[in-house]
This record gives structure tokens, C-alpha cells and sequence, in this order.
């Protein structure tokens, strides 16, 4: 939206993501309200919705914590990708 507001360009279509950036609550999310909070944004929204959780500069996907496909979960930070076992209590690990 931001993109087609500076520049004038007609970009999103129905198929398109819709990009949430969610700052990292006090608390951690379980898997399940994980799942729930995402099912409820793209009913809401019709579409998928592509929620990053943040904190200072770093941030992961909601969805990849939701799928619980590993026990560990890629953080997006300043200096690089890194893998970590809590997303939620993530402080620069190695």
C-alpha cells in the first residue's frame, strides 16, 4: 500500500499478501493462539496474511512459529539470519 501511495503504481491484487508487523507482546503467544490469530486475520482479510513479529531490529514469522515444523525458528536480525529454540525471549544468540 505504502509503495502505491509514493509512487502512484496500482501494485496489490486480490491475490496479494496482506503484511502485518506485529511488535512482540510482553507475554509468549502459544502455538495455538499463534494458529488462531492468523486463521482470523486472513478470514478477516480474504487473503494471506503474512504477520512478522518484531522487536528492536529483530523480527521472525508468525507463521513459521504457528506451523511448528522445528523446534527452532529463524530470527531475522541486523547482522543475519540465526536459528533459535524461543523466538519470543530472543536476545542475539550464536
Amino acid at each position: 500500500m505504502q509503495f502505491e501511495l509514493v509512487t502512484g503504481l496500482k501494485m496489490a491484487r486480490a491475490e496479494s499478501d496482506v503484511d502485518v508487523i506485529m511488535t512482540r507482546p510482553d507475554r509468549p503467544m502459544s502455538v495455538v493462539s499463534a494458529q488462531e490469530l492468523i486463521w482470523q486475520l486472513q478470514e478477516l482479510a480474504g487473503a494471506h496474511a503474512d504477520i512478522q513479529v518484531v522487536h528492536g531490529q529483530n523480527g521472525f514469522s508468525l507463521e513459521e512459529y504457528a506451523q511448528h515444523r522445528d523446534r527452532r525458528i529463524m530470527i531475522k536480525t541486523a547482522s543475519g539470519p540465526q536459528l533459535t529454540a524461543d523466538p519470543w525471549h530472543f536476545v542475539g544468540e550464536n
